[in-house]
């Protein structure tokens, strides 16, 4: 995130929590944009989103933020976390480094400013979920969500769905779609955002994942009164997996769409990413990350597929501690990329391709071309096969040039020692699946139409 231009217009409003749950208090911030720090363990505040929430404490561009409230912040996720659960109006302390010296900012936080959008209008609310709650965000063009309505599910960060940064590849989705009439909807993960109560994101499993969605699912439909064949799913990166998984359970959407995501079993993925990421993203040598796809296959194993703790394959084998450290950068504790392990077990020992056979609704499968997360568009084609093998003709893929995980423009393959960023939002992701919505709602349901069977059956 780099930086916040509110678009304001007469048409935008921001709505109260409504009265099936208690409001939501917003999530404290600093209202600056962070990056790692080169020179010192700390959070280099690079620039003010909010310049009020910042001015509460003086911070400045350039200052290293090294603790909150006397919890050190090594690192731009330590911050976020020394930050999660507090609310605006808190006061705190916070210890920087500016120009080489050390000093210390009092100040009361200030909430999150909400989300604003040109084209339509950002209902807040909240979902209750075992013990607490999840912050659901309906963005509806100005006269409601009396149309199709696209529930977005985020790939495997704790990073909140929150899009206030102005070129924001989501943001800039749903501000095209409001154009079109179409509605989007998002749920916080447990832990993240305004999300209260229960255990944080990075600690929870990936079932209670798969519950937290459900229960927006359940809101959306029950609470805000739409209709499942007005709903259709977005899956992006893990997502992906999520929304077959919520759609087979039903009640079954009007329609699933995914991007970047996988259909393999996710721990051969894994093995996979460090097999051929590097040689296909950044040319390297092919032979070595078949090698180091090897190191970690038993590691991994003992971890993804029969779910024991880091700490304990480490105890046992100080050679496989020691690759889950150098690979995977495994530092102590139950963490692995910043999720528990367990996240990641359950993940792996979970089928890939049922969910899809028992998906009653259209699917789309959208490929970046240039996906190094997604590696190629052999698990993408293979979803459209599965599913038309069940439905005929209810799946279709389509592959869009130029761009890779995150929707934007970036090369195939970057070059070695040279940073490249990713480039602009592809804006024809707004026509492919608003076309594709549009067209859907013009078709009866999945579950109404008959079957290719009983359709012969019925013309002999």
């Amino acid at each position: 995130m780099k930086r916040l231009a509110l678009a304001l217009s007469a048409m935008a409003t921001v709505l109260g929590a409504p009265a099936f749950a208690e409001p939501l208090p917003r999530q404290a911030t600093l209202g600056v944009a962070i990056a790692p720090s080169p020179k010192a363990d700390g959070a280099l505040v690079q620039t003010i989103r909010w310049p009020d929430a910042a001015r509460a404490f003086g911070l400045k561009s350039g200052d290293v933020i090294v603790s909150v409230n006397g919890v050190a912040t090594p690192s731009p996720t330590k911050l976020v976390e020394a930050l999660a659960g507090k609310t605006a109006g808190a006061p705190a302390k916070v210890e920087v480094l500016r120009d080489g010296r050390a000093r210390t900012l009092t100040g009361t936080l200030a909430g999150r400013p909400p989300e604003v959008f040109a084209n339509g209008a950002v209902k807040l609310s909240a979902v209750p979920f075992e013990g607490g709650q999840l912050r659901e965000f309906l963005v509806t063009p100005p006269g409601g969500a009396k149309g199709p309505v696209l529930f977005i599910i985020q790939g495997y960060t704790c990073d909140s769905v929150e899009t206030t940064t102005p070129d924001s590849s989501h943001r800039l989705l749903i501000d095209g779609l409001l154009k079109r009439g179409i509605s989007t909807y998002r749920v916080e993960k447990p832990g993240a955002g305004d999300s209260r109560g229960g255990k944080p994101c990075r600690d929870i499993d990936y079932e209670t994942e798969l519950r937290a969605f459900q229960a927006g699912y359940k809101s959306l439909i029950e609470a805000h009164g739409v209709s499942p064949d007005r709903i259709f799913m977005l899956g992006h990166s893990l997502g992906g997996i999520e929304a077959p998984v919520m759609a087979s359970r039903g009640p079954a959407p009007r329609g699933v769409a995914v991007y970047g995501t996988v259909a393999r079993n996710w721990y051969d993925y894994m093995l996979d990413v460090f097999r051929y990421q590097g040689f296909v993203g950044r040319g390297g040598d092919p032979a070595e990350g078949e090698a180091l796809s090897e190191s970690l296959r038993a590691p991994l194993a003992k971890v993804y597929l029969d779910g024991r703790s880091p700490d304990a394959v480490a105890a046992e084998d100080p050679a496989a501690g020691k690759v889950l450290r150098d690979v995977l950068g495994w530092t102590g504790g139950d963490q692995i990329f910043n999720r528990h392990y367990r996240f990641w077990a359950q993940l792996s020992t979970r089928p890939m391709l049922a969910p899809w056979k028992d998906t009653k609704s259209d699917v789309l499968i959208v490929f970046g071309e240039n996906d190094l997360a997604a590696l190629d568009d052999r698990d993408h084609r293979l979803i459209v096969d599965v599913v038309n093998h069940y439905r005929p003709g209810t799946a279709r893929f389509v592959p869009v040039p130029g761009i890779g995980h995150g929707m934007r423009y970036e090369p195939r393959r970057a070059v070695p020692g040279v940073e490249t960023p990713s480039g602009a939002f592809n804006s024809d992701l707004i026509t492919i699946f608003g076309d594709w919505i549009e067209t859907t709602m013009k078709s009866p349901p999945v579950a109404d139409r008959p079957t290719p069977t009983a359709t012969a059956a019925a013309k002999g």
